[in-house]
C-alpha cells in the first residue's frame, strides 16, 4: 500500500500527538498515515532517543480513517473498568469507527496498550443496569 499524511485539511490537526509516552523525559511522537484510497489508517509511534535519531515503538493498522488527540499524565480516563482514573503517563486518544481508545505505554510490559473509553450512553446504560449496547451510536466522551 501507499501511505501519506492526510489530504483532508480539517483532519490535519488530528493526525499528530506528542508527549513523554515512555516516561523517559524525552518527547515522543505519534502520527497517523492514511492509505491512498483513505480506507485505512496506520498509527505510528516514534521515540527520539538521540538528536535526530528515532526508534519505531509501535505500528498498528486500523480500518477507516482514525484521529488522535493528546492525553496528558493525570488526565481522567477509563483503564481496566468503567471507573475514571488518572492516566499514569502521557498518551493519546485514538478515535475510530470502533470507538475511542486511550493508548498508553505500560513500562512493566514494555509495550503500548489500548484502553477502551466508554461513551456517555454506555456509562448511563451500565448505571441503569441495561448494559453495553454496541448498536447504539458512539458519542465521543472527552475525559
Amino acid at each position: 500500500k501507499e501511505w501519506r499524511f492526510t489530504s483532508i485539511s480539517n483532519r490535519a490537526k488530528h493526525v499528530v500527538a506528542n508527549g513523554d509516552f515512555t516516561g523517559s523525559n524525552i518527547i515522543d511522537v505519534a502520527f497517523i498515515l492514511e492509505d491512498k484510497t483513505s480506507q485505512s489508517t496506520n498509527l505510528i509511534i516514534l521515540h527520539n532517543y538521540s538528536y535526530l535519531q528515532w526508534d519505531l515503538l509501535y505500528s498498528e493498522f486500523y480500518n477507516g480513517l482514525a484521529q488522535i488527540n493528546g492525553l496528558k499524565k493525570n488526565q481522567l480516563i477509563y483503564m481496566d473498568s468503567a471507573k475514571l482514573v488518572p492516566a499514569p503517563n502521557d498518551g493519546f486518544f485514538l478515535i475510530s469507527v470502533s470507538g475511542k481508545k486511550a493508548i498508553l505505554y505500560n513500562p512493566e510490559e514494555k509495550k503500548f496498550k489500548e484502553y477502551y473509553q466508554y461513551s456517555n450512553i454506555e456509562i448511563e446504560n451500565l448505571k441503569n443496569g441495561t448494559g453495553y449496547n454496541e448498536q447504539e451510536n458512539y458519542q465521543e466522551n472527552d475525559n
